[in-house]
């Protein structure tokens, strides 16, 4: 089943999982949300990004692993909704108010736009064992095998979209501790690939 039918035919859940990040994000703007991810980003040195694999396989790793939880933590439900509000919303949050305007929206045009929409996907799919179970307690007749395979397809999804959002995240991050004459050059390298996987992904057939 396309990705588009799946979002479509889950749209509470989707609109459950924008809810749970904005709540994150507006937790972000907080000093004692805030000031832990900026100090855990400032520990990283800046040589490190001079190695772009190097640094692609450590974002993608990061990333992956909250993929992963996010999804197969909707069976308890706690870690998915710990993960969307403190993981992901609250970092996004954090950039936002640490940030001037313009880098905060240069860096979601670059990578984030593409790491969030991987990520929403990966938080989705671990709100599908939640609506199963209650589906079940109204009597729907949804079944849980078609439960696990959707979260299974958007679980994938997120893992492979996880995989360019990080080569090009560990590029921005190159370019502009050692090479910012190519910022701008990755930066629309990045918004050009996050807009054709957007396209691909949720067109209708």
């Amino acid at each position: 089943m396309p990705i588009s039918n799946i979002l479509d035919e889950n749209r509470p859940v989707l609109v459950a999982t924008f809810i749970l990040l904005f709540i994150g994000f507006l937790l972000g703007f907080r000093p004692q949300f805030y000031e832990p991810v900026i100090k855990q980003a400032q520990e990283i040195s800046e040589e490190s990004f001079r190695d772009i694999p190097l640094s692609t396989f450590s974002i993608f790793s990061n990333n992956a692993q909250v993929a992963v939880y996010s999804a197969i933590g909707g069976f308890v439900l706690l870690p998915t909704l710990y993960l969307a509000i403190f993981g992901v919303g609250v970092a996004y949050g954090a950039i936002a108010a640490t940030t001037p305007t313009w880098y905060f929206l240069l860096v979601l045009a670059t990578f984030a736009l593409l790491e969030l929409y991987a990520l929403v996907l990966a938080i989705t799919a671990g709100l599908l064992f939640p609506k199963y179970a209650l589906s079940r307690v109204l009597g729907q007749s949804e079944t849980f095998r078609e439960t696990l395979k959707n979260a299974g397809v958007l679980l994938g999804l997120s893992i492979a979209l996880l995989i360019p959002s990080a080569f090009i995240e560990a590029l921005f991050l190159y370019s502009a501790a050692f090479n910012p004459n190519i910022l701008i050059s990755s930066s629309l390298l990045g918004l050009f690939v996050t807009i054709v996987c957007l396209y691909i992904t949720l067109r209708r057939k």
